[in-house]
């Protein structure tokens, strides 16, 4: 006689954890199902939607975009802080360096975009400035 199959317990998607992070991430409300039909999380489809993808466009993307992603939760980044960095325009390696040295997503974006060095504004002069003649004698 045969032993009766060992039965497997389904797996259960879209439980209240996740509807919420689909909410916590920002995907559109009334996009949520067809990023589930194109077989996105939330995650996933937080980045692809941040991106200017749509579902209906990503199913001609998916491969990539998902392997974005991938790179991302890799990382240990496939949180809103991840997607915060990713939106900031930094890739996950980046992140992490960034993130290594205690510097925050506004931080490390002002300090690459080079508007952070207060060093060589200090030395310039603010703009209109007007010096009378002792001042230039000292500059001279």
């Amino acid at each position: 006689m045969r032993a009766a199959p060992a039965t497997v317990a389904p797996a259960i998607v879209g439980g209240p954890d996740e509807d919420a992070a689909w909410v916590d991430f920002g995907v559109h409300a009334e996009d949520v199902a067809a990023w589930k039909a194109e077989g996105f999380g939330p995650f996933d489809a937080a980045l692809a939607q941040g991106d200017g993808f749509t579902p209906s466009i990503s199913i001609h993307y998916r491969r990539q975009l998902r392997r974005v992603a991938r790179a991302w939760v890799r990382q240990g980044l496939g949180s809103l802080e991840g997607l915060r960095w990713h939106q900031a325009g930094f890739a996950a390696a980046d992140a992490l360096r960034w993130r290594s040295q205690g510097v925050d997503v506004a931080t490390a974006r002002i300090r690459r975009d080079g508007y952070e060095q207060e060093s060589a504004r200090r030395s310039l002069p603010e703009p209109g400035t007007q010096y009378n003649d002792q001042k230039k004698e000292e500059m001279d």
